[in-house]
């Protein structure tokens, strides 16, 4: 069995032969393994979601200057998202927009994950969308621009 899915299973809760047959790592099938099983599950599920797909989180970005807070007010947040797959990280800016809405929008990119690497607009599209929040940008993004209609 491979190491990271025998890992798994020990973490679920399979009881396993003795260590002196086939290094321990063979499950005693004898036990009734219904609740095991389905956290065995979900752990596999969790892990290949981790490896293959990517998850998202905002990083704040800072310090906004006191020059700045001064002139704009205190109430804006901004940085950038970091993009996650298994081992590789890759960065989006993220423009300034009002803390409520930054505060609102990490909590729900946290648990985001896609196939593939979305651009700002695909993610704060849905964001906008599933939440029912439109998002009070510092200065409205070019893409928003563009796809305005009034």
């Amino acid at each position: 069995m491979n190491k990271t899915y025998w890992d798994l299973a020990k973490k679920a809760g399979f009881v396993f032969w003795d260590e002196d047959e086939a290094d321990g790592r063979v499950i005693d099938w004898a036990s009734d393994y219904d609740k095991e099983f389905q956290l065995y599950t979900d752990l596999v599920i969790d892990h290949i979601e981790r490896k293959y797909k990517y998850s998202y989180s905002t990083n704040f970005m800072g310090p906004i200057s006191q020059e700045w807070t001064e002139k704009y007010g205190d109430h804006w947040s901004g940085g950038r998202i970091d993009r996650h797959r298994g081992d590789e990280d890759f960065e989006l800016s993220l423009p300034l927009m009002h803390t409520e809405d930054y505060k609102r929008f990490s909590e729900w990119l946290y648990s985001l994950t896609t196939e593939y690497l979305w651009s700002l607009e695909e993610i704060t599209s849905l964001f906008e969308c599933e939440t029912n929040t439109k998002i009070r940008w510092f200065e409205t993004p070019k893409w928003k621009k563009d796809n305005d209609t009034v």
